[in-house]
């Protein structure tokens, strides 16, 4: 069997460089496909571009952004049309492949190229990792179901009224994607419900993202007078729906309610250059991290500390709250999207009110607290061991491939 793997960039940790290495340990042959990738990863390969389609991507891409700012100038929100991608059908290196995988593939492949690839009558599998598959553009929505109920045509983070953009594009979809028997797989049980609501997709699968416990291996517990609150995403305290707004709220609540906390709280960041000075952080001890390029430097991170803090608004099965739990390390945040898969309230972590700092803050003093005999720590990898692991997902891949091909 060989798999075929698709997405628009990858790194180290991405979920489906972590599926290629499951794979190949199951004697499973796998390539990942990809637009750009700004790291040397085994059986990574980029596609190359003519220099006439990468004209024709920059041009659309500018003309795209420019289009965007008459719908909201301040758009913060990923958005994506879908037309930009290549042909990938074409490609010789398809003719091997039993079984063709997406995964995140804007810019790459577009609404079109998906319906090309189709046509091949190979079987196709598309792990969902945010909610562009099923809207009209965006990859975030805050809870909004319009693509189910309005079929998106009333986006409420288009400002000026008109909402034909949306429309349009999830219209687009409807025309290029009916019919074609596309597995859709669901990381998260919430994403798993999202998909069912869309009228895109009938072939729905749920199957957890997983992490390599050997590398995100177990800490060893130690007892310490100081805690460490570990926070980090890709960009993390740039992109709104990451939350750091939340985070900062919550260290200041902690400051001006738990005075006793005040000099023995370390705030730790990764996935940000640099960390920008803030008056709120300058009221503790602080530590950046920065991009963290390996595996094992980002088990580190996650060893190293006390808690976990991930204040999202929007997300499907972050893998950071798999890696920490895998290290032992318990996770605070918002109850929302695909993260009470994971974490199972005051048992392994805390799940905080959506948006309420405050509880925020009082989760990550329960969490302290309540974890001196890391009953919480060993409850958080006992978790990741018995359902996110690569022993328990890979079968479930296996045998979701074989089905299909069985079925062709």
């Amino acid at each position: 069997m060989k798999v075929a793997q698709f997405s628009t960039t990858v790194n180290f940790s991405s979920v489906n460089c972590r599926l290629q290495r499951g794979l190949a340990s199951a004697g499973i042959e796998s390539n990942t496909y990809v637009n750009y990738v700004n790291q040397n990863i085994d059986n990574v390969i980029i596609v190359k571009r003519s220099k006439l389609y990468s004209l024709y991507y920059y041009i659309l891409n500018k003309f795209e952004k420019h289009v965007l700012k008459k719908y909201n100038k301040n758009m913060l929100l990923p958005f994506s049309f879908g037309n930009i991608g290549m042909n990938i059908a074409k490609k010789k290196f398809l003719h091997d492949a039993d079984i063709i995988h997406l995964h995140w593939i804007n810019a790459f492949i577009s609404i079109k190229g998906v319906a090309q690839l189709a046509k091949l009558n190979k079987p196709i599998v598309w792990t969902i990792h945010d909610s562009w598959a099923f809207t009209g553009g965006c990859h975030v929505r805050y809870g909004c179901e319009g693509y189910a109920l309005e079929q998106c045509s009333r986006c409420h983070e288009l400002s000026n009224g008109d909402t034909k953009l949306t429309k349009d594009i999830l219209a687009k979809k409807m025309k290029y994607w009916d019919g074609n028997n596309i597995t859709v797989v669901a990381p998260s049980k919430w994403m798993y419900e999202c998909l069912k609501k869309s009228k895109l997709f009938s072939n729905i699968k749920y199957i957890p993202n997983f992490v390599d416990t050997h590398v995100y291996c177990e800490k060893e517990y130690l007892s310490s007078d100081r805690y460490k609150i570990l926070f980090g995403a890709v960009d993390a305290t740039s992109v709104p729906y990451k939350g750091y707004k939340y985070l900062l709220d919550a260290l200041e609540y902690i400051y001006c309610n738990f005075p006793q906390y005040r000099d023995n709280l370390e705030v730790q960041v990764f996935g940000s250059k640099t960390l920008e000075k803030n008056e709120v952080l300058d009221k503790f001890k602080k530590y950046n991290f920065g991009v963290l390029t390996s595996d094992e430097k980002l088990a580190n991170a996650y060893q190293g500390a006390d808690l976990y803090v991930l204040p999202s608004l929007d997300d499907n099965l972050p893998s950071t709250v798999l890696e920490s739990m895998s290290c032992g390390t318990p996770t605070v945040a918002f109850e929302v999207g695909g993260i009470p898969d994971m974490i199972d309230h005051k048992e392994n972590g805390y799940l905080a009110k959506y948006k309420d700092s405050e509880d925020l803050a009082k989760g990550i003093i329960w969490v302290i607290e309540n974890n001196k005999d890391f009953k919480l720590s060993k409850s958080a990898r006992k978790k990741i061991e018995s359902t996110f692991c690569e022993e328990v997902i890979i079968p479930k891949y296996i045998d979701l491939y074989s089905t299909l091909l069985e079925n062709k």
